[in-house]
């Protein structure tokens, strides 16, 4: 799983990918993300709490594209493909087929924690720049937005 340039994803220049690797060093060691998916629970008990979660929700898309300003290359666009490709899912041209979904699970009341230490630049870049969070620098205002706060552990 990576993050890294293959086929035509990821294909970031180089002082974007520079300027995403420092925003991934000051978040410390471990970072948080709370996701607004939580829905009044319609219990009138509330049984369950006041809100409930879903078991599992899944960050869509598992492949979107982004505006890349400092792209700067002859021979590349300035329009990207970013995705987290599976390592299994190569086919036999060397192309991938599979991608990685980040899900959160309902049981952590929809706070997903990455250790960046472990997984630098998978998980810190992307979240970053995913279109449904409204904080990305690449928001998607087409699609739902799903607020998340960011919190950090050094």
């Amino acid at each position: 799983m990576s993050l890294e340039n293959f086929a035509h994803y990821n294909d970031l220049s180089p002082k974007l990918r520079l300027e995403l690797e420092k925003k991934v060093e000051s978040f410390g060691r471990i970072v948080r993300y709370k996701f607004d998916i939580a829905r009044p629970n319609p219990d009138p008990s509330k049984y369950n709490g006041d809100m409930v979660y879903p078991n599992i929700y899944t960050l869509d898309p598992t492949r979107f594209t982004i505006q890349d300003t400092y792209e700067d290359r002859d021979d590349k666009t300035k329009t990207k493909t970013i995705a987290l490709i599976d390592e299994n899912g190569i086919n036999e041209n060397g192309l991938p087929e599979k991608f990685i979904k980040i899900r959160v699970n309902g049981s952590n009341k929809a706070i997903l924690s990455l250790n960046v230490e472990e997984n630098r630049e998978d998980f810190g870049a992307l979240r970053r720049s995913t279109p449904r969070s409204t904080s990305s620098r690449t928001a998607c205002h087409r699609r739902p937005q799903r607020r998340c706060r960011q919190s950090c552990r050094r």
